[in-house]
């Protein structure tokens, strides 16, 4: 019978074991199934907020960042990002070899870089979420919601450029975890894969360094006290951080940062004007993270009155809160100071102590909130958790119905904002509907007229930047661009000094008053211009090409040959330069490469229109039948001046005058105003013997560009030739005024003055 006894009561055992494995597999499988659940949740509210922002295009910017970014475009652009700090406007090579592959695998089509940070920002909801659930908190997964559905992180995810926050953010989040564990465990390796961990997150944006600082307030936070083991262990992340901010500031990169900013949008001078904006900034972060609506790209600036009292209520307030719960640190008040101290240490870089690009325009921006963000949504989660536990069960199931209509509204009010992003358009209006003042606005409006063919109305933008900062290079550029577009020489001009005078290293300014020179007439000045933008970024590939352009023009073929060499071995994708290339080819009878020019100029741009009619004419020129491609191109389309032009060059320079001299004038009739068909026109008809014709077309050139000093001289040659010896002497006296140094007028015009001395009627 004991036996049989002894026998049950094993097998009641196996049943009770059993039974414990059968619950816990069913809670796990429960556990599992809810967590995927709640994931998707939060996957499918991240993609519904952004989906209209998805196709959405470049916006502020990312040309610099990326489009126009040559060091992303090729290997060798690669290890300048890494390997030369200071070759661009940030140091952040890990965030930059991101957007290096991304430009590789996507190009100019922006659905794959929004995706990214799409995808980037809902893995980081859920690195919240495995955050906040490690510290403890029970509405974890509510915390990582929040974060993947708040107004203020619009920003960072719909804006391109702003990779470097949600890549960054993925590393941070990565290293707070592993660091937890390796201060739970005394994980060695957990805390090697931190400080991994945290290094690659400086590598995408310095103004993560401050976890360090995180480290001993979680240590202060979980114990009450900072031991010397808590400093040991911190070091390292210490040492990774002081290392990113001197390679960033020896770098110069602070320097390019701010260089285009007026002095008096730098924080105030003095310690006091600092920390009164400080104030302002952080309340007016902690207002948006609370209340996040009517938000902006750029928000008003405001005035900053140290001596007002009004100035400093946020720091009395913070001063309030703080020592509220300093006071109450032995229960609830340390949470909250942890809570608050990782908010406010990680805004630290942001607020105002220390200049920032963008407080040329704005104190503020949305994106500054990314990860500090996160200190409140712990904080917030805490209390709510707190007070969730003191209510009732049905008064908890009324606040839980509350906290989904706020969820909901939030999520609303996100998906409202990204649509905003779908376009540079839609954003910029909406920005000057809520801040007239934004002058980087106005700007950026005005860019987007002038690209789409308005640039009249692209000038009233860009005056009223000007109107509201008149010490803006970057909006007096533009205003000279789109003042050479509509034929205003003199008024660009005028604005490419201006730009220069407050930048002195403006090379695009540098560069674009060559070619309003160049336009004008007055080659050795582009010339000079071209130079001196070269010296300042000999880098610049447009520059040499247009370079090449003018030495072309001054018929100094061999130095235009080399630079636009030079502007293809910098830039392989330039299609411009590929075809000025092919002109220059065509001239000196170099035909085989100057197909094959036009062919790769082809490539990269099909619908090149001139293009495609120089290679039939080259094609044909050497024998060869006309491509595929370009059948039913080889006719000059009839209301195209340019292609009327270019095709009276090649033909010009052929040696086929006659036809060459059609081209031209169907050119001006089309563009009477055209100089530079004027010119070749008037220098066709020269080399056929026809001078009096010639003379008129020259004496258009003048009128049309009187400081074109090779027209000055071309016209007196022809006046010259048919008798009009005074007449050349004035052309000539009159280049020589514009150009007292130019050698070949003064020869010209002492030959002639020696023959009008002698009375002779013809050179």
């Amino acid at each position: 019978m004991g036996k049989r006894r002894k026998s049950k009561t094993i097998s009641g055992a196996h049943a009770d074991a059993a039974l414990v494995a059968e619950l816990s597999i069913r809670d796990i499988t429960q556990t599992w199934w809810s967590a995927l659940v709640r994931a998707v949740v939060i996957a499918v509210a991240t993609l519904w907020i952004y989906w209209p922002a998805l196709h959405g295009g470049w916006l502020w910017d990312d040309d610099t960042y990326v489009t126009d970014n040559r060091l992303l475009h090729s290997l060798s652009g690669l290890g300048t990002l890494w390997f030369q700090p200071g070759a661009f406007r940030d140091w952040y090579p890990l965030e930059e070899t991101a957007l290096w592959l991304e430009w590789h695998l996507w190009g100019l089509d922006t659905l794959g870089y929004h995706l990214v940070n799409v995808v980037l920002h809902l893995a980081n909801a859920l690195l919240v979420w495995r955050l906040l659930n490690r510290l403890g908190l029970r509405l974890a997964w509510v915390g990582g919601l929040l974060f993947a559905i708040h107004p203020v992180q619009v920003e960072s995810v719909a804006w391109i450029s702003e990779l470097k926050n949600t890549l960054s953010q993925l590393f941070i989040l990565l290293a707070m975890t592993d660091w937890l564990d390796a201060d739970a465990r005394s994980n060695p390796r957990a805390a090697w894969r931190a400080l991994l961990f945290f290094t690659l997150a400086v590598l995408c944006k310095l103004s993560v360094v401050m976890f360090p600082c995180i480290i001993l307030l979680h240590a202060w936070w979980k114990r009450g006290r900072l031991a010397p083991a808590d400093f040991k262990a911190s070091a390292p992340f210490f040492a990774v951080a002081l290392l990113s901010g001197l390679v960033t500031t020896a770098a110069g990169v602070w320097g390019r940062q701010f260089s285009h900013l007026a002095p008096h949008f730098l924080p105030p001078d003095g310690v006091w004007g600092r920390v009164a904006l400080a104030g302002l900034a952080s309340a007016f972060y902690v207002s948006k993270a609370i209340l996040p609506v009517q938000l902006l790209p750029v928000y008003p600036l405001w005035h900053i009155h140290p001596s007002s009292v009004l100035t400093w209520l946020p720091w009395l307030g913070f001063a309030t809160v703080i020592a509220w719960c300093w006071h109450q640190r032995r229960g609830w008040g340390r949470a909250a100071l942890f809570g608050l101290g990782f908010f406010f240490i990680n805004l630290l870089p942001c607020p105002g102590f220390l200049p920032a690009p963008n407080m040329g325009y704005a104190w503020v921006m949305d994106h500054f909130l990314y990860l500090p963000l996160l200190g409140l949504i712990a904080l917030v989660m805490a209390a709510a958790e707190r007070v969730s536990n003191a209510l009732s069960p049905s008064t908890r199931r009324a606040a839980g119905a509350v906290a989904v209509i706020v969820l909901v509204a939030l999520a609303i009010e996100s998906r409202s904002y990204a649509r905003l992003y779908r376009d540079s358009r839609t954003l910029w209006t909406y920005t000057l509907a809520h801040n007239p003042s934004a002058w980087p606005g106005h700007n950026n409006l005005g860019k987007i007229l002038q690209t789409s063919g308005r640039p009249d109305e692209a000038i009233i933008q860009y005056r009223q930047a000007l109107a509201i900062e008149p010490d803006y290079p970057e909006a007096h550029y533009n205003l000279g661009l789109a003042l050479q577009q509509v034929g205003h020489l003199p008024d660009a001009m005028e604005e490419y000094e201006r730009a220069l005078q407050l930048k002195g290293d403006y090379a695009k300014a540098r560069n674009d008053l060559g070619n309003a020179l160049l336009q004008a007439g007055r080659a050795p000045e582009a010339i000079d211009n071209y130079r001196q933008a070269l010296q300042l970024n000999p880098g610049f590939a447009e520059a040499h090409n247009d370079l090449g352009s003018a030495y072309q023009r001054q018929g100094q073929i061999p130095e235009a040959l080399v630079e636009f060499e030079t502007a293809l071995r910098l830039d392989p994708e330039d299609a411009q330069a590929h075809f000025n290339r092919a002109l220059i080819l065509q001239q000196t009878a170099r035909l085989p490469e100057a197909i094959a020019e036009y062919r790769q100029a082809l490539a990269l741009k099909p619908d090149d229109a001139p293009a495609r009619q120089n290679l039939d004419v080259a094609l044909r020129l050497a024998g060869e039948t006309p491509d595929v491609v370009n059948a039913g191109t080889a006719a000059t389309p009839p209301n195209d001046a340019q292609s009327h032009y270019n095709q009276g060059l090649l033909l010009q320079r052929s040696g086929q005058l006659t036809a060459a001299e059609e081209q031209y004038q169907q050119a001006l009739q089309l563009n009477p105003d055209d100089e530079k068909a004027h010119y070749n026109l008037g220098t066709a008809l020269a080399q056929s013997g026809q001078f009096p014709a010639a003379t008129k077309e020259f004496q258009e050139v003048v009128r049309l560009a009187p400081n074109s000093i090779q027209a000055r001289n071309n016209l007196a040659v022809m006046l010259a030739k048919t008798g009009r010896i005074s007449d050349a002497v004035e052309q000539l006296k009159a280049a020589q005024q514009i150009d007292p140094a130019n050698a070949e007028i003064a020869r010209n015009l002492a030959k002639l003055e020696s023959l009008q001395a002698s009375g002779a009627t013809s050179p």
